[in-house]
This record gives C-alpha cells, sequence and structure tokens, in this order.
C-alpha cells in the first residue's frame, strides 16, 4: 500500500476556487445607490404665484431655501410701476382737494408746490410702505421667538413674511387699479380700498375708519399666511403666532383712530 498524500484533500480543490474566484470578478458589479434627485429651486415669480396657489407648500421652500431679494424687486416695482401709471390721476385729484379741501397745515402759497409733490409722496409710499410692514412683521416673529431658545436669522423671519404678506401686496394692486375707474375728485381717491370701512356708508368721516380700513380681506389672508410660516419656523402652534400678528395689526390701525381727520391727503 502506498502512503497517504499530505493534505489528504482532493486535488482539484485549488481548480475549483480559482474558478470560484473567476465567476465572482465576472459577476457585475451592483451601482452604487444614488441620492434622490433634489427637487427644482422655485424662483422668485413662481414663489409669488405659489403664495397664492398652494401656499404652504411655497412656505416650506422658502423656508428650506430662504431668499426674497428677486421678489422684492417683482413685488415692490410692481407697485411702484402702479403709481406711475397713475400720476397724473393723482396729481389731479391733489390739485382738486388743494382748491375744495386744502390741508390746514400747508400754508396757501406752498399749495400749488405740494400738489406736485403728492404723487412723489405716493411713488415713495408704494416702496416704503410694504418694506415698513414687512419689518414690523419679521420683529414681532423675532420676538416670538427669544424665548423659544431656537437659533434664528432675523433673514429667515424676514424672507417668511415677505411671501406671506404676498396677498396683501395683491390687494394693493387691485386697489391701484380701482383708481383708474374712480373719479380723483373725490376726498377718499387716495385711500379707497376693499375692506369693511366701506361697507359702512359714511364711515371715512368717522374716526373709527382707521381701524375698519384694517379689516382687508387681502391683508388678512396675508398676515394668516405670515402666521402660518412663522409657526413652521418657531415650531410653536399656529394660535401662539396668529394672535400676536393680528393683535400687532389692529392696535397699529387703532392708534391711528386718534390722528385722524377724515377723507384726503
Amino acid at each position: 500500500m502506498g502512503k497517504p498524500r499530505r493534505g489528504g484533500g482532493n486535488p482539484n480543490g485549488k481548480d475549483k476556487d480559482k474558478n470560484k474566484n473567476k465567476k465572482r470578478k465576472n459577476e457585475p458589479k451592483s451601482a452604487p445607490e444614488r441620492p434622490a434627485p433634489e427637487s427644482p429651486r422655485m424662483g422668485p415669480g413662481a414663489r409669488i404665484v405659489g403664495m397664492v396657489v398652494n401656499p404652504v407648500a411655497t412656505l416650506e421652500e422658502v423656508i428650506r431655501a430662504p431668499r426674497a431679494l428677486g421678489a422684492v424687486a417683482i413685488l415692490l416695482g410692481t407697485n411702484l410701476l402702479l403709481v406711475m401709471m397713475l400720476w397724473d390721476r393723482i396729481h389731479a385729484h391733489a390739485l382738486w382737494l388743494v382748491e375744495h379741501a386744502p390741508p390746514a397745515n400747508v400754508p396757501p402759497e406752498d399749495l400749488g408746490l405740494f400738489a406736485d409733490q403728492v404723487p412723489v409722496m405716493s411713488a415713495a409710499e408704494a416702496l416704503i410702505g410694504p418694506a415698513i410692514t414687512w419689518l414690523m412683521m419679521a420683529l414681532l416673529l423675532r420676538l416670538l421667538g427669544s424665548g423659544s431658545g431656537r437659533v434664528l436669522t432675523f433673514g429667515l423671519l424676514f424672507n417668511v413674511v415677505i411671501f406671506g404678506m404676498v396677498p396683501h401686496m395683491l390687494g394693493l394692486y387691485v386697489e391701484s387699479g380701482l383708481r383708474f375707474l374712480l373719479d380723483p375728485a373725490r376726498p377718499d381717491f387716495l385711500s379707497v380700498s376693499f375692506s369693511l370701512a366701506y361697507l359702512i356708508p359714511g364711515s371715512e368721516y368717522n374716526n373709527l375708519f382707521p381701524l375698519l380700513n384694517a379689516f382687508r380681506p387681502f391683508t388678512i389672508w396675508g398676515l394668516v399666511l405670515v402666521s402660518i410660516g412663522g409657526a413652521k419656523v418657531l415650531d410653536t402652534k399656529l394660535p401662539r403666532v396668529l394672535v400676536p400678528v393680528l393683535g400687532l395689526w389692529f392696535l397699529l390701525a387703532a392708534v391711528q383712530m386718534f390722528t385722524y381727520t377724515g377723507p384726503g391727503i
């Protein structure tokens, strides 16, 4: 009998291992998992339209990628453009006003110059007015978030307010369009609005006019959207933001009651 071979294994074992390795090398490698593609970013125009047709999803996009410079240019630029188109009608209204109801604080010799300045002041208000409203609401959100312990940039809050107040700007555009149809020879030509005040005859001669005029559907719509966005950013319940936001708006209107002297400039 011959001596057993050392290793006692199958002499073909090494060949089988080599074949297995070759098969493994020839097997197609699984492609690495790719991250899901990000949804395309919305441009400023799309965000403005989105705040009207799909506000909640648009607010989430604004919070995820806050940038509002383009939207600010569109919103304020449109407001200014409408005032420029109304320039002659505003000037005609001012001329009528200084003749029939001249401002008491303007000397008679300066009434002509005052009438010429009214369109300029209207153009400035078209830019400054909305910006002040945005700033006040953003400061309020910052104040509400100061006790939450969350790190919030003012830029993010400002973005939420700018886009949330898109319906308010839409209301200003509609009111400007209405002035193309109104007679400039009416005392409230520049203050006419879609508000509760104009559902009550003669309210423009009442000290309650500023408060009633604050009940504007477009503006209330915008304040609700600001509150929804603010609640998302602050990670709190909607009423905790909505109540202070509405309260600030109507408080500012109530303060104006003490200085209101009737329709006019």
